[in-house]
């Protein structure tokens, strides 16, 4: 929302692991993203949590709210009367592939 110089990044969560990993994506990004003559000087964090991982909701919270100009991080749960998605392995293309993809080859 560059109109208010804000920032809104989401993320999926699939499993607990994924949160550390968010954490320093989120990071990087807000090096990038709020240094420097970038038009956003407010971020916030949004994460969905399919894998209800309910015990690394408050350390990642609080590790993102230590950077300034961070906003918000707001963490939402798949609702336990929800069934979890059912996942099928995917074949990973090369780049090659993507980009024969990309250009219509």
């Amino acid at each position: 929302m560059p109109s208010l110089s804000l920032l809104i990044k989401v993320k999926y969560a699939r499993r607990a692991a994924d949160f550390k990993t968010f954490e320093k994506e989120i990071y990087d990004d807000y090096i990038g993203y709020l240094a420097g003559n970038s038009p956003y000087r407010h971020m916030t964090v949004f994460i969905y949590d399919e894998s209800s991982s309910v015990q690394e909701h408050d350390t990642t919270r609080s590790a993102l709210l230590k950077l300034p100009d961070i906003t918000d991080v707001i963490i939402v749960c798949r609702p336990s009367h929800l069934p979890k998605p059912k996942r099928t392995p995917r074949r990973r293309r090369s780049r090659n592939q993507q980009t024969d993809d990309a250009l219509g080859s």
